[in-house]
């Protein structure tokens, strides 16, 4: 690509820049490529012989000439850091995938421990050895057999604390009520993880089916192909790429 070329791409106003990028030897892609772009302008344009919105478009243009050069052909669209909507749009929906994974991760964490507190519940408790005579007697306040909680044979009453879960006496028997409200508790809280698991799972199944018709519809693999075909001629003016892809677009939807 010569500079008249470059410069023609840019649009008419810049193609009178051609001559003196020839008399400096700018004067293919190659040597342009190795420009030193603002020094080398400023030596060749002063500053009141180019107006500061040209030099601002050349400096972008060669800078985008270097990206295109710079790699192999088919590689360059995966090195274009321009951003575009289509490629904004698949990263917000992959943040929001990424999102997804992680309340899915965060629920059944809380999943497994709730169904482990859940079988805690169930497990055996080894029964506290017996203190007194009486062989089946349990006594009402400690929950402790062989003795009475009060008018034991030796007219003694239980010196002991009151129990006050089963879990220290292992007899559920005398703490039904704690022990039905725990069990309905984490039932409902396993229900409820349950549900909110179906309901991530199935937005996220929605979610990866939408990304992936994005990630392949028409204008944003139209625009990676044109990139790859063509990397030089888009990187120099990116209206010329977007008007391709609606030229495109319109002619396919004939």
């Amino acid at each position: 690509m010569t500079s008249e070329y470059f410069f023609l791409q840019l649009g008419p106003d810049y193609k009178k820049y051609s001559a003196t990028f020839n008399d400096h030897g700018f004067t293919d892609v190659e040597t342009i490529c190795t420009m030193e772009t603002k020094e080398d302008l400023l030596t060749m344009f002063p500053h009141e012989s180019m107006p500061l919105g040209h030099r601002r478009k050349i400096e972008a243009a060669v800078k985008n000439l270097k990206t295109a050069t710079s790699t192999k052909p088919y590689d360059n669209f995966s090195n274009n850091k321009e951003p575009c909507r289509g490629d904004e749009e698949i990263g917000s929906l992959s943040k929001i995938q990424g999102k997804q994974v992680d309340k899915l991760r965060e629920l059944n964490d809380k999943l497994g421990k709730a169904v482990a507190a859940q079988k805690e519940i169930e497990k055996f408790i080894p029964l506290p050895e017996p203190e007194g005579p009486y062989k089946t007697q349990i006594c009402s306040i400690c929950h402790v057999r062989g003795h009475k909680s009060d008018g034991n044979k030796d007219r003694s009453h239980c010196m002991k604390e009151p129990c006050t879960s089963w879990e220290y006496c292992g007899r559920r028997d005398k703490h039904k009520p704690e022990v039905s409200r725990m069990k309905k508790e984490m039932e409902k809280e396993i229900k409820e993880l349950n549900r909110d698991i179906t309901e991530v799972k199935n937005e996220k199944e929605q979610m990866d089916i939408f990304a992936e018709r994005s990630q392949s519809s028409f204008m944003h693999l139209m625009k990676l192909r044109l990139k790859a075909i063509n990397p030089m001629k888009y990187s120099l003016c990116t209206n010329l790429l977007m008007r391709d892809l609606i030229t495109l677009n319109i002619r396919t939807n004939y």
